[in-house]
């Protein structure tokens, strides 16, 4: 009993001082973790410091403060350093070939407006996409949890923290990507660093930003875009809000992936899922950790377990890595003897002011990106925070896409087929639908039954609805919908086109559709809404076929996946907008239209999602008419 008691003892003074420490000293496995678990917490430990640039950050000159910090206010350099390279490798660091890399050091404010230093990282690439005569086009990048110390700062690590999850992958897109650590994580401040916390992390976004303009001036654009993942995540959607009313200028938008927008929520849900099992919890430590630092009523001891009290300075000598080993075999009951701290009124508080938990309104169109099989921000928690700020701020210019079965980082990563392009566009000035949307991406795998098409119409129904249930995409706009039914009509080009009021004619484009939209106070009114179509993108028919002049298609070449250079061009195009109602090849001709294509490859699924009542909104046909008319000739091409 004296043993453990000297654990909690022991632990609670390293707690306390980790606030102004980096690396703690080495310290002896405790002896409530067997053989196996000793050597988990070595390989991660190993892992951890085998990353680090400097296995110190306390004695590196570069995050010491000087003595005169306070005649440095928030958003000027303190501290800069071009990190050395030698035939285009940096040195020390794992960076990409050809890239340029620096650290800087610079003030930025705490909760409360008072000015701290904080520390972050400048990649520049070795071409410019816009050319040399112009600046770089400029991203901030915000990292997910690294750790809870100074030592876990991505400057101090040699491949930047998260590499080509994010840092790698926009620097190679031809991005100057500006990185701050968050401040307490490098550099040495008062309270330590304070994880999760979104209202201070836009804070250091923001002046990480001004302070690196302040150095490379009109080297690099006004302009910005923030991505970022998980903590980094939550810290993107933040700074999208903050910059609504603390505008740093140029902002464009924001990319936010598995946003961990709301411990209280998150931690709680782990706990249930956990169960009887492991919870492979570090998160909720490393929140309790930070609270505690900056409210005196919620004591680390009254919850904790004995367990997790001897392993906190193990877990502070390496960063996620060891603290993920480290408390992540224990069951709840071995995390906290006590985990009422969690509805505490100042952890409440905290998630207000320190978190930042909205919603609020944006400043920017953001683009979120959620793994359905995401093990530590669920799908459902992210989905209910954007339909709180959908429903609260229903001008919000958002898009939500969910990755089926996708993990944590496995979600972000394939979505950089979504949100690379999608900053590019930001900066191309090119326009974002203005609406909410939720869009579910199974891929576009389509089921290719080798059925002709002349089959009876029910059983045609019923395999094109299991191909909808396999590449559903749902889209919402919130308190709008169409009113008219829309059917398809077959013309003797052997193409389908979308005509509306059921009027068994084909419509061209300009058209009109009607819309009834509820009101604030519950009624609703109907108006005609015209969609004028530029002279030069008029409807004029191609080539047209007959019936019967060639040869019909199967069901599977009627699906195909379009040729590289059409797909690529709908894919560019359909990032934001695409038909929901498809333009379908039924007669064998290659190569296949755009238009054609359109329906073909993105198409299907939601045309059907609607026959097989899984999607009621009508709002997607309002796309699909302007487009299937603006498209090579128009639909009748």
């Amino acid at each position: 009993m004296l043993q453990v008691t000297a654990f909690v003892v022991i632990a609670w003074l390293l707690i306390r001082i980790s606030a102004t420490t980096s690396v703690v000293p080495t310290y002896k496995i405790p002896t409530n973790c067997n053989a196996s678990c000793q050597r988990s917490i070595e390989e991660a430990l190993a892992v951890d410091r085998a990353g680090w640039v400097n296995p110190n950050v306390s004695t590196d000159p570069f995050y010491t403060n000087p003595t005169n910090l306070s005649d440095y206010a928030a958003g000027e350099i303190i501290r800069w350093e071009d990190v050395p390279s030698k035939a285009f490798t940096t040195i020390d660091y794992e960076t990409p070939p050809a890239t340029t890399l620096s650290r800087f050091l610079y003030m930025t404010e705490d909760i409360d407006g008072n000015p701290i230093p904080a520390s972050g990282f400048l990649l520049l690439p070795f071409t410019n996409q816009d050319g040399k005569s112009k600046p770089l086009r400029t991203v901030v990048w915000t990292h997910g949890t690294a750790g809870i110390t100074r030592q876990c700062a991505p400057s101090n690590n040699k491949k930047l923290y998260y590499e080509w999850e994010g840092p790698f992958a926009l620097v190679q897109q031809g991005y100057a990507v500006i990185a701050p650590d968050y401040a307490g994580q490098g550099s040495d401040i008062p309270m330590g660093f304070m994880y999760e916390s979104g209202a201070m992390h836009a804070k250091d976004v923001s002046f990480a930003l001004k302070a690196v303009r302040s150095m490379l001036q009109d080297r690099i654009t006004h302009e910005w875009v923030v991505v970022g993942h998980s903590e980094g995540g939550m810290t993107a959607w933040r700074v999208n809000e903050r910059e609504r009313y603390n505008a740093t200028g140029g902002f464009l938008g924001a990319v936010s992936g598995a946003p961990a927008l709301r411990p209280l929520s998150l931690i709680p849900q782990s706990w249930r899922l956990a169960g009887d099992g492991p919870v492979h919890d570090v998160v909720s430590i490393f929140v309790l950790q930070s609270i505690s630092r900056s409210y005196e009523l919620v004591k680390l001891e009254d919850y904790i377990s004995d367990i997790v009290a001897s392993r906190i300075p193990l877990a502070q000598q390496g960063c996620l890595a060891a603290g993920g080993v480290v408390y992540g075999n224990l069951t709840l009951p071995e995390l906290y003897k006590n985990t009422s701290w969690i509805e505490h009124p100042d952890v409440v508080d905290w998630q207000k002011r320190f978190n930042g938990a909205g919603p609020y309104e944006l400043a920017a169109p953001m683009l979120v990106l959620q793994g359905t099989g995401d093990e530590l921000v669920y799908a459902n928690l992210t989905e209910w925070d954007y339909d709180q700020t959908c429903k609260t701020f229903p001008h919000s210019m958002m898009q939500l896409y969910m990755y089926p079965e996708l993990n944590h980082d496995f979600a972000f990563i394939a979505g950089q087929a979504q949100y690379l392009p999608w900053v590019k566009d930001r900066f191309e000035h090119k326009v974002f639908a203005q609406e909410l949307e939720k869009a579910g991406h199974d891929g576009y795998s389509f089921d290719k039954p080798d059925s002709p098409l002349d089959i009876g119409e029910a059983d045609i129904k019923t395999q094109l609805i299991s191909v909808a249930k396999k590449n559903l995409r749902v889209t919402r706009r919130p308190f709008c919908y169409l009113n008219n039914y829309v059917s398809l009509y077959f013309d003797q080009s052997g193409c389908s086109i979308v005509h509306a009021q059921n009027s068994g004619e084909p419509v061209n484009i300009p058209y009109i559709v009607e819309v009834v939209c509820s009101l604030k106070g519950g009624s609703t009114e109907s108006l005609k809404v015209h969609h004028p179509i530029p002279a030069y993108m008029a409807d004029r028919p191609g080539i047209t076929h007959a019936l019967g002049a060639e040869q019909p298609a199967s069901l599977s070449e009627a699906f195909a996946v379009p040729s590289y250079d059409i797909a690529d061009q709908l894919i560019q195009a359909f990032n934001i907008i695409h038909p929901a109602y498809p333009v379908l090849c039924l007669i064998k001709q290659d190569p296949c239209s755009v238009s054609r294509g359109s329906g073909i490859y993105l198409g299907v699924a939601d045309r059907l999602s609607d026959d097989a009542d899984y999607e009621n909104d009508r709002m997607n046909l309002v796309r699909a008419l302007l487009l299937l008319g603006i498209w090579q000739k128009g639909p009748k091409d």
